[in-house]
This record gives structure tokens, C-alpha cells and sequence, in this order.
């Protein structure tokens, strides 16, 4: 449940200082030790997707429309 605290409330973008108190974390130190990027993560992945998927679509069509012609 720490874990998703932290994740959810740094997305909602509550103060660390107040993240910390709710979970009783006396240092930076432990409240980034309950912590995840798993949302950071996923959205990385999805850009780099993006990323790969764009071009290559772009060549596919162009690879069909010479085909066509």
C-alpha cells in the first residue's frame, strides 16, 4: 500500500514533505525507497512505441501506394 500511496499521490502531485508524514518516513531516503516509476515507465514505453510505430506506418503506406501506382 506504500508503494501505491507514493505513486499515486506524487501523480496528484502532493508535496513529498506531506507524503512523507502520511507514511510515517522520517528521510527522503526511505519515502524514495517506497517509491516506484512504474507510471514514469509505462509512459516512456508508450512514447518509444509512438515513436517506432509512426515511421513505420508512414512507410508502409507509402510502400502500398507505390505498389498501387
Amino acid at each position: 500500500m506504500r508503494r501505491t500511496f507514493q505513486d499515486l499521490a506524487r501523480d496528484a502531485g502532493v508535496e513529498k514533505s506531506v507524503r512523507k508524514a502520511v507514511c510515517g518516513h522520517a528521510t527522503d531516503a526511505m519515502s524514495d525507497h517506497y517509491s516506484t516509476v512504474r507510471l514514469e515507465m509505462r509512459a516512456a514505453v508508450s512514447k518509444v512505441f509512438g515513436a517506432v510505430a509512426g515511421p513505420e506506418k508512414g512507410l508502409r503506406s507509402g510502400i502500398g501506394s507505390e505498389a498501387a501506382q
